[in-house]
């Protein structure tokens, strides 16, 4: 022996989620919006995260209620349309996780109140 420690390293992929993931994956960029089957749900979870006034700050869009109207409004302004011009909610929504993940839709969280 020379006396020479060889080191190995071992790199893999990182997290390697099961198949059926949640919207929380979604929204933390651990999948690939492209294949998402429902880009619609983790936009619930958005909301709750961030709140409507940082969205429509962002987006500078009309007030809305629910998140199917919030993607309305967004397929009305970036022309996410459907055949005989109605909204398309799935394209809507991923420019919202889009823009999500890219980190262009800014919020901020309150620390925890000391106990």
């Amino acid at each position: 022996s020379s006396g020479i420690n060889a080191e190995y390293g071992l790199d893999s992929p990182g997290v390697v989620l099961a198949q059926n993931v949640g919207p929380l994956a979604t929204i933390q960029n651990s999948v690939k919006l492209d294949s998402l089957e429902d880009p619609v749900q983790p936009i619930e979870l958005i909301l709750q995260y961030c709140g409507r006034d940082q969205i429509l700050q962002h987006y500078n869009i009309e007030p809305f209620e629910t998140p199917s109207q919030l993607l309305a409004l967004m397929a009305f302004k970036f022309g996410k349309l459907m055949g005989g011009g109605a909204p398309d909610l799935n394209a809507a929504a991923r420019v919202l996780l889009r823009d999500w993940n890219a980190g262009s839709v800014q919020f901020y969280t309150r620390p925890p109140q000391a106990a």
